[in-house]
């Protein structure tokens, strides 16, 4: 009898096969050879300062396609309107590559130095006063930056198009940060996939709301990162991943487990481990990860397809862990924590491996009586590594004030 948080198992597929291992037996994975040293590639000069950072990210190519366009976008405005006298557009003169850069620390600086109105940062009244934004740039020059702000020719783009690409007024300066992601920095071994969510409350097709992030609505990412929080590569959620995703040839996919296969394939083959949550493991995913020499930690939902329903099923004790091996060498684990859920409901955590035996360690904790937490391997290594994207959200926090409004950088174009 299934205990009542169990659901309901789908069906294995011929080819699984799998094997609820006792105590008594030990299971070593298979090692993959991975030799790689986490290094930033670029060049940095010995006295690099923050914007030699920055420019790792936003080369000169980008910012200069962001002057291109952004000039292209203001001459056509003006061709197309008949302007009032005292309109500030009347005052537009080209931007530089010099220009851009400083209106782009200024944004940047306006998330860290938070006020409610624009034009406050250019205020002479001494509660708010920022007198480094007046010493920078014009308040009505950053103002027709930010207005006449464009990545593309709006010419290009059929707005009327049902299928258009809904990101295509990005997508070029996109895939050229995407680009630079995976070239500026090498990473370890250890890396993770995971969603984030950037807080937006403006007008936008695909924003999205999902309760359980602080941000609630906003525009959803999907992110491969370090396991210090650097990232590698990213994809936006726009409702029409299918033109982006990478399928294999002659594999059955979810859009959920190719999502990783996408974020991973240009870091495929080279020995590194890669942690993700339920949303995307599966035994299907891991099988193909392990093929192409990527090992896998991730929990998984019990009813995925594959999964061993004995394990599902079966009743376990506090503190308990159990463990099924794959006839390739995939390990399934179930592990009851000690503590249930604050509804007093089994707190029971599901997990497949490719890197861990059916080890059980201490996990350096103790109960109020004294009893030393033992917890899987692998339950450890999750918790220790699964919070890079995480880390790489900590710093957008302050940006989220200044991009909740329905008029921020995101919205012009």
């Amino acid at each position: 009898m299934q205990p009542p948080t169990a659901k309901k198992a789908k069906t294995v597929t011929p080819g699984w096969s799998w094997t609820l291992l006792d105590d008594a037996t030990k299971f070593v994975p298979a090692s993959v050879n991975f030799q790689q040293e986490a290094k930033v590639t670029a060049s940095l000069p010995d006295d690099a300062t923050s914007l030699d950072f920055v420019k790792l990210y936003f080369t000169e190519q980008v910012i200069d396609l962001v002057v291109i366009q952004t000039n292209r976008y203001a001459e056509q405005y003006i061709a197309s309107h008949v302007l009032p006298p005292h309109s500030s557009v009347n005052r537009w003169h080209p931007t530089d590559r010099d220009e851009m850069y400083t209106f782009l620390g200024l944004s940047v600086l306006m998330g860290i130095v938070y006020k409610p109105r624009l034009a406050m940062y250019w205020s002479s009244d001494e509660l708010y006063e920022s007198g480094i934004f007046s010493k920078t740039m014009q308040r009505d020059r950053y103002l027709l930056l930010l207005r006449f702000l464009h990545f593309v020719d709006n010419d290009l783009i059929d707005s009327k198009d049902p299928n258009r690409d809904r990101l295509a007024k990005i997508r070029e300066v996109m895939d050229l940060l995407k680009i630079q992601c995976s070239a500026v920095f090498q990473p370890g071994r250890d890396l993770c996939v995971d969603e984030s969510l950037l807080l937006f409350k403006g007008r936008l097709a695909f924003k999205q709301f999902i309760r359980t992030k602080r941000a609630r609505f906003g525009i959803k990412l999907f992110e491969l990162c370090t396991s210090n929080g650097i990232l590698l590569d990213f994809m936006i959620y726009h409702g029409q991943m299918s033109r982006e995703l990478v399928v294999p040839a002659n594999q059955e996919m979810l859009k959920s487990e190719l999502i990783p296969i996408t974020l991973m394939h240009r870091f495929l083959n080279r020995g590194h481990r890669l942690f993700m949550d339920n949303y995307y493991t599966s035994p299907n995913l891991v099988k193909f990860l392990l093929e192409h020499e990527t090992k896998v930690v991730g929990t998984v939902r019990s009813n995925r397809r594959n999964f061993p329903p004995e394990l599902a099923a079966a009743c376990m004790q506090r503190g308990e862990s159990k463990f099924a091996l794959s006839d390739n060498g995939i390990v399934a684990v179930k592990f009851r924590a000690l503590q249930d859920k604050s509804n007093k409901q089994e707190k029971v955590v599901f997990l497949l491996s490719s890197d861990h035996g059916n080890d059980v360690v201490s996990s350096g904790k103790q109960t109020k009586d004294g009893q030393v937490i033992m917890k899987p391997t692998c339950v450890l290594d999750y918790k220790k590594n699964m919070e890079g994207v995480d880390m790489m959200d900590q710093p957008l926090e302050s940006r989220k004030a200044y991009t909740s409004g329905t008029k921020s950088c995101f919205s012009v174009c």
